[in-house]
């Protein structure tokens, strides 16, 4: 089960004693998820909670005896309510790479004793030199090309920051132009193995190649120029 992107919040007792929840894909909209709010949900075998979520309140998924997967993005990681993961013995805790021992020692993640790094994808990244690109909130590429890995079977999200009289021009993900799907400098977007993304950054109104006019083929020289480096 897929929640819409317009909550924010996924308030007391929302899904209490639920035995037809068998999974449950949080969007990153959501930053509570309150007390009880799955609570013995006795079908539920899987949920993933974005790093939007700073809150999750006492007994929030207590009770769901049948969890075997539990995928946390946090990475700004805090500590629950009480007995937040009580009663899930049976699920493996999947969390940023780097991350496991300080979920291990965090209340009440550390309940959950099976913790493992959540398995990613390579990505080759490409960033011209006028602007920033930060991935899933804590990696960043600047002026950089570089392979990195992105979470796997869920969307990631992008963030492109230009520097200041900059702006962002095109976003190709394995040479598709993805730039109408970028909202507000964020995209989202699931990534396959072994993709290739080209950001390009351009000073405003720049003339990359010397035409006398700003169009795609200033984009092109751009791009040219990244790859050659």
């Amino acid at each position: 089960m897929s929640l819409p992107n317009s909550i924010t919040a996924i308030n007391a007792s929302t899904f209490y004693g639920c035995n037809n929840l068998n999974s449950i894909n949080i969007p990153n909209s959501v930053t509570t998820i309150d007390r009880f709010a799955f609570y013995q949900c006795s079908a539920l075998t899987s949920i993933v909670i974005p790093n939007s979520v700073d809150s999750i309140g006492k007994s929030a998924f207590s009770g769901c005896k049948s969890l075997t997967s539990v995928t946390s993005y946090i990475t700004d990681v805090f500590e629950t309510g009480e007995d937040a993961f009580q009663n899930c013995t049976n699920a493996t805790l999947y969390v940023p790479n780097g991350l496991i021992e300080t979920y291990q020692s965090t209340a009440d993640w550390s309940r959950l004793t099976r913790i493992e790094g959540i398995p990613g994808v390579s990505l080759i990244l490409a960033c011209s030199d006028q602007g920033k690109v930060t991935i899933n909130d804590f990696l960043e590429f600047a002026n950089n090309i570089g392979e990195t890995v992105v979470y796997d079977g869920t969307e990631n999200t992008f963030v492109f920051t230009p520097e200041e009289g900059c702006r962002l021009d095109r976003v190709l993900i394995n040479g598709l132009d993805v730039t109408k799907s970028v909202k507000n400098n964020r995209l989202t977007a699931q990534i396959m193995p072994n993709s290739k993304m080209m950001v390009v950054f351009s000073s405003k109104g720049e003339d990359i190649n010397g035409d006398g006019v700003v169009n795609i083929a200033d984009v092109i020289s751009i791009v040219n120029t990244i790859l050659e480096q």
